[in-house]
């Protein structure tokens, strides 16, 4: 039998009864799960906090619970609770699979997703400002409208990724691999592509988006 369940296993108000972001959130949860699927997620963590900054610790405590279930869990999840702003900001995901996640529109800014799989993620309209995304594999996944400012995709697998309207503003893909990536509308400015490999006419497009700026 389904159950929702809430911080220490409160029973959950209906899902339209969720107060804002900040404060202890209550979700409606998938109806199973298989825990051999869950991986150790860390964050990091400042010495002394205020108390608001404690209650988007606890709300942020609550979404890596969720990330914790696993891919399946946590896309139905996020199926089913469409609604809930997600802050995953400073979370060190670094080396996990996670093949197929769905982190449209999440808050991921200057987290570590280095050497993590995230081969056809969703992440399109996510906030990854100065994120490391170093050595990560993101073949095909959607990054549409994300807002990659300074981020660290170094040496990152970036083949067949969809790139169209990103923030590419400050961020280093040295070394990335682009070749079938979509450019299209992509913001470059200060962006760094030494030994960048990138697909037919991917510098022909460059050029062009850069010649729009000026």
């Amino acid at each position: 039998m389904a159950g929702s369940y809430g911080s220490r296993g409160v029973p959950a108000p209906s899902r339209n009864a969720y107060p804002k972001s900040g404060h202890l959130i209550y979700y409606t949860l998938p109806k199973r799960f298989n825990p051999s699927q869950s991986f150790n997620i860390g964050l990091y963590t400042a010495a002394n906090v205020d108390l608001g900054m404690e209650e988007d610790k606890m709300a942020q405590q609550e979404h890596v619970y969720l990330l914790k279930q696993g891919v399946l869990y946590w896309n139905q999840w996020r199926q089913q609770n469409p609604d809930i702003v997600l802050d995953l900001s400073n979370i060190d995901l670094s080396r996990v699979t996670l093949i197929n996640v769905d982190f449209s529109r999440v808050n991921l800014s200057m987290a570590n997703l280095s050497g993590a799989n995230l081969s056809m993620a969703n992440l399109q309209e996510a906030n990854l400002t100065m994120a490391n995304l170093s050595a990560a594999a993101m073949k095909m996944a959607n990054l549409r409208a994300a807002n990659m400012q300074a981020v660290n995709a170094r040496e990152a697998d970036l083949r067949d990724v969809d790139l169209r309207a990103a923030n590419l503003k400050l961020a280093d893909l040295s070394a990335a691999d682009l070749r079938g990536a979509n450019l299209e509308g992509a913001l470059f400015d200060m962006t760094i592509l030494n030994h960048a490999k990138g697909r037919k006419g991917f510098w022909n497009l460059f050029f062009s988006t850069m010649a729009n700026l000026e």
